[in-house]
């Protein structure tokens, strides 16, 4: 869906107003709280004068979808549990309720089953993680811990730290360490997490 940026001001629109063509062919402007869409200029006029998108708009360059773009009807899928059932991605039409809007300020709504699959595997990870590093809480050790990183290019991982005289002066990632034996201790032992929790692949992909 091509969306389009007025240049110049028009009789009844506004340089900078935003529109998109429609799955019809027309140039619409999104709407307000009374109409959903404003035709700027239908498919046959855009056809017979097609200089029109080339003088008077710019093309707005396409980016991913978002869920905070998600319109009425759209499929969204949030993880939830029932009757003690292990976590599992629900599907819903997005309708802006309060139920779902919550899922989606929370970062727990997702465009695709797919991503709350994935979602429930690195949150597992994480736990799994997250135990670890032995109730470590970074200020502690005269402000020094040990974190893991990915090298991308050595396909591998390593055991860096980081120290402070002074422990409030930094904002460190969820997931540190004591010591450098704790860190690798936790790659030797869960190596799969690792690379799920860091992005690096799925959890079909760490068999």
């Amino acid at each position: 869906m091509k969306r389009y940026k007025l240049k110049k001001d028009l009789p009844t629109f506004k340089a900078g107003e935003e529109f998109r063509l429609a799955e019809n062919g027309n140039l619409i402007r999104e709407g307000n709280a009374t109409l959903d869409y404003v035709v700027a200029y239908s498919r046959g006029t855009l056809e017979n004068f097609p200089n029109i998108l080339a003088d008077w708009f710019e093309e707005i360059p396409e980016r991913p979808k978002i869920v905070w773009d998600l319109k009425k009807g759209d499929e969204c899928w949030i993880v939830r549990c029932s009757d003690c059932s292990a976590p599992y991605a629900g599907r819903y039409a997005w309708h802006g309720d309060d139920m779902l809007r919550h899922f989606r300020d929370m970062g727990e709504l997702f465009l695709t089953e797919q991503e709350a699959e994935r979602h429930i595997e690195r949150s597992k990870a994480r736990a799994i993680l997250m135990r670890d590093t032995k109730g470590f809480k970074v200020g502690k050790n005269n402000g020094r811990f040990y974190f893991i990183r990915y090298d991308i290019y050595d396909d591998d991982f390593d055991v860096d730290y980081w120290s402070s005289d002074n422990s409030g002066t930094y904002i460190s990632s969820p997931i540190n360490f004591a010591t450098e034996e704790d860190a690798k201790e936790s790659i030797d032992k869960h190596r799969r997490e690792w690379l799920i929790y860091l992005g690096v692949k799925n959890s079909d992909e760490t068999e």
